[in-house]
């Protein structure tokens, strides 16, 4: 079998991390970042993915720079054939990816060269795709640009968010890295890769809260599909007066009006006009409460709704 250092950080990197320990073999050597604090109560945590590394009494690096002389020596020394990186959250540079005796392996959440970059499948979603998948690369200095090893195709169901596309991409990527292991155990540097066509390159940016803001001009297909690329984070909001609520699961329903119309019976229904047809709300998150289907909303609510968002 191969020598393996594995680099990664949250919990999708874990639960990639606990199949190949399963289905391959543990690495030789965990690296995810620092500690940091979190919660309200600022405790400082590892990783996912380190916690992982702990409690399996694995060799663990906790760096907030990867590519120090540090890291690099203390990954070069265990003499990997392979870097496995999945979510790590830094970018590895030249000395790092110059340390496997094979090459560095990146997971990546899409079909590569669609969807380069921090949010594969949120914009998958967000851009009304029905297919995603997950690519094994060789990396590269240039981000997600490495030629492909594996790659799988995953459909993307209706109801899906950027959530729930996630789980399903734990088994089918920790498979696709098991396999693309193994692959490189039989064949190794005479392995085939596959480059990528730049003339198809698509980005996908990382998310940030503005994304969770609704234009109520745009179609309510694409509002919806906005909501589900956003869920769990940032997830998007409404908002009036001083009352603010998450949209969690809405549909689209026909309908004609002024954007930003709202339609409302006051007991069973809230509707939202959009620039063509309207978003039916159907399951929200008031602020600092539990998620509620809108008819309890509304059963419970005391204000005053407004006219239009």
């Amino acid at each position: 079998m191969l020598t393996y250092a594995f680099l990664g950080s949250p919990s999708f990197a874990r639960a990639i991390l606990e199949q190949l320990i399963s289905s391959y073999q543990a690495p030789a050597l965990v690296v995810t970042q620092a500690p940091k604090e979190v919660g309200r109560g600022q405790q400082v945590r590892s990783t996912a993915v380190g916690e992982c590394a702990r409690a399996r009494n694995l060799p663990v690096i906790e760096t907030e720079d990867v590519n120090s002389a540090e890291s690099v020596a203390r990954i070069t020394a265990t003499k990997p054939d392979v870097l496995v990186v999945v979510a790590f959250g830094q970018r590895l540079k030249a000395d790092l990816l110059k340390a496997p005796c094979l090459f560095p392996l990146n997971l990546h959440g899409s079909l590569l060269p669609a969807y380069r970059g921090a949010a594969p499948m949120q914009w998958a979603i967000w851009n009304g795709e029905t297919t995603t998948g997950v690519s094994v690369q060789r990396m590269v200095k240039k981000m997600d640009a490495g030629d492909i090893l594996l790659q799988k195709t995953i459909p993307i169901e209706d109801e899906d968010t950027a959530g729930t596309l996630l789980q399903k991409m734990v088994p089918v990527g920790g498979s696709l890295l098991v396999d693309s292991l193994r692959l490189l155990e039989r064949e190794g540097e005479k392995v085939c890769l596959m480059p990528q066509d730049e003339t198809r390159v698509t980005f996908a940016p990382k998310l940030d809260k503005s994304h969770g803001r609704i234009d109520w001009r745009r179609s309510a297909l694409e509002v919806r599909n906005q909501i589900r690329a956003t869920l769990p984070w940032p997830a998007c909001e409404i908002a009036w007066d001083s009352f603010t609520m998450k949209v969690l699961e809405a549909r689209v329903e026909r309908g004609e009006g002024k954007a930003g119309t709202l339609v409302t019976d006051g007991k069973t229904f809230l509707h939202v006009q959009c620039g063509n047809g309207r978003l039916a709300l159907t399951q929200i998150q008031p602020a600092n409460k539990k998620p509620v289907s809108v008819e309890e909303f509304l059963r419970g609510f005391r204000g005053n709704l407004p006219a239009s968002l």
